[in-house]
Parts: C-alpha cells; sequence; structure tokens
C-alpha cells in the first residue's frame, strides 16, 4: 500500500534565514525599432518596485507592457 501525505505536510511551506527582498528603482529600457528609420521605442520607463520575501507579488499589464521584460531585467537576462 502506497504511503499518503497528509495536506498539513504537503502545503507546508517556510522561509529560510537566507531570502531576501529585492528593490529596484528608476528601471528604463528603450529598444531600436529600425536600423534605417533610427526610431526608439521605450519598453520601460521608471519603473520601481520591490519583491518581499513570503509575499506574494503579481505583475499585471496588457499584453506588450513590458511585464516579461522587466523579470528578465532582474533576473539579468537584458
Amino acid at each position: 500500500m502506497a504511503s499518503e501525505r497528509s495536506d498539513s505536510q504537503s502545503a507546508s511551506s517556510s522561509i529560510s534565514e537566507d531570502s531576501l527582498n529585492i528593490s529596484f528603482e528608476d528601471i528604463n529600457y528603450t529598444v531600436r525599432t529600425g536600423v534605417l528609420a533610427g526610431g526608439r521605442k521605450t519598453i520601460l520607463q521608471n519603473v520601481c518596485g520591490t519583491f518581499n520575501a513570503g509575499e506574494l507579488t503579481v505583475i499585471m499589464g496588457q499584453s506588450g507592457a513590458g511585464k516579461s521584460t522587466l523579470m528578465d531585467i532582474l533576473a539579468g537576462y537584458t
């Protein structure tokens, strides 16, 4: 017979002492829209925020608003 986990065991979680908060201020990100035209489009402008350990944070916005770009910047991909 397979052993079963209780709901309290599977749902439990803890925050380690090594958890950290992430704060960012005045993030700006601009991309080139055309090589020949020399156009630029601002994707993010003066974005600030904080992610606190143990809290759920939601990033909301319209399609193309820069949510994924913000996460890429914070992760160091851009």
